[in-house]
């Protein structure tokens, strides 16, 4: 039976390898093809003029 500090301790050894993957996930989500055009209408707003 696997108990909590089992699991904290698994964590604790790999919290790295954790990071890394969700670190990966955001820019993947991000920069996925399909959000190309609201990435760069996003990344234009401080370009425009106010009106």
């Amino acid at each position: 039976m696997i108990g909590v500090m089992d699991v904290v301790h698994w964590i604790d050894h790999h919290i790295i390898i954790v990071m890394m993957i969700m670190f990966v996930a955001i820019v993947v989500s991000t920069y996925w093809p399909s959000r190309k055009n609201s990435i760069e209408r996003q990344g234009q707003i401080p370009f425009k003029d106010d009106v």
